[in-house]
């Protein structure tokens, strides 16, 4: 599972996680302890593109409630990745 702080490195949950190498995450009514990968902002970046290529204009819904002017490209996509937020991976 991955998950991206949309604030980026402000995000005081991507903060605590930083600090951890293992957590537990809970869906609904079910715990999973986790391992805690930090994803790079290169690879955050290739993961926004295949994001955007699968759900299209819903990214651009995304980034303008988080603020962001995007200028509906792949590229400006893995700009805002790269430059802004901040992905981890929880590996069960």
């Amino acid at each position: 599972m991955i998950v991206v702080a949309g604030y980026g490195s402000r995000t005081q949950w991507y903060q605590n996680l930083q600090h951890m190498q293992t957590t537990t995450i809970q869906l609904g009514k079910h715990k999973f302890p986790v391992n805690i990968e930090m994803i790079s902002p290169e690879d955050g970046s290739e993961i926004m593109a295949r994001y955007h290529q699968r759900y299209g204009k819903i990214t651009g819904v995304l980034f303008s409630i988080l603020g962001y002017e995007w200028d509906g490209t792949e590229m400006g996509a893995r700009h805002i990745a790269r430059d802004y937020l901040c992905f981890v991976r929880f590996l069960h």
